[in-house]
């Protein structure tokens, strides 16, 4: 697909998650519409991710030639090779003081190996975490006051409605911080379940990103269920829970209304070919 420069500028700011909340939604039309469009976005996040493990791979590189520099073993001594008749040792060949050396050495420098090797090899939560870098983006909080349950309570409204705009502006603590306070101790609040779920997601508790989100995907609105589904798949696969990733994802893909559908189906045959 040939693009414009137009249409080149709107996919940098999507992915940087700059678009305005209408903006965004528009270009998540247009990915579920359009294969093509929807295949240029994934090249550029595939190009994105890879910058990254190349950024990561000279990080290694470095702090494996700091490690080697640090406990690289001293030079070994020449062996002392002992005549078949000395009478020090009793026995034909080199002496075990002879050995030593040489068994100190070789344990330094198997260590040394059994160390590089383990920080070299690719593991599958590395590889998981690139696909989360890739399917990650955060929900541009297109929300109005009508999806709110009319049976909220004036101050609780205000203080959620504030949670939610923390969220939408990346103050992901501060929304935390409000939306705790409002939800109840029943969770039945889905959507401040929800958003409490997703801005979970962007901190290293993720346990409680799929508590919340576990909530929120009983909710009756569709929009909210259909997220938090979304993101719970997501959330599975940042704790490199390859099972529970691959059934959330699985509910998602056999959605047929669901606005994640398609990459649901895309990441299924990426991770479980």
């Amino acid at each position: 697909m040939k693009l414009t420069a137009e249409q080149y500028e709107l996919i940098e700011a999507y992915l940087n998650g700059q678009l305005a909340p209408a903006d965004r939604t528009e270009v998540e039309a247009d990915r579920q519409n359009d294969a093509e469009f929807d295949q240029e976005i994934r090249l550029q996040q595939e190009l994105r991710a890879g910058f990254r493990a190349i950024g990561l791979q000279n990080r290694l590189q470095a702090a494996r030639q700091r490690h080697q520099a640090r406990t690289a073993p001293p030079a070994r001594p020449e062996p002392k090779i002992i005549p078949l008749s000395s009478k020090r040792s009793g026995r034909v060949g080199w002496e075990w003081t002879t050995y030593q050396p040489w068994v100190a050495a070789a344990s330094v420098v198997l260590l040394i190996g059994l160390s590089v090797w383990g920080i070299w090899q690719p593991s599958e939560s590395q590889f998981d975490e690139t696909v989360y870098a890739q399917n990650y983006q955060p929900d541009p909080s297109d929300f109005v006051a009508r999806d709110l349950p009319a049976s909220l309570k004036p101050n609780d409204r205000v203080a959620l409605e504030r949670g939610i705009q923390s969220y939408s502006q990346g103050k992901y603590a501060e929304a935390i911080d409000v939306l705790e306070k409002v939800a109840p101790p029943d969770n039945s609040l889905f959507i401040a379940s929800y958003y409490l779920g997703i801005s979970y997601l962007t901190t290293p508790n993720v346990d409680k990103a799929v508590k919340y989100l576990q909530t929120a995907q009983r909710s009756t609105q569709p929009d909210i269920r259909q997220k938090a589904q979304w993101y719970l798949a997501l959330a599975y696969l940042k704790k490199d829970d390859r099972p529970r990733t691959k059934s959330s994802l699985r509910v998602v893909a056999d959605d047929t209304r669901s606005p994640y559908r398609n990459r649901a189906g895309a990441l299924l045959d990426q991770l479980f070919p």
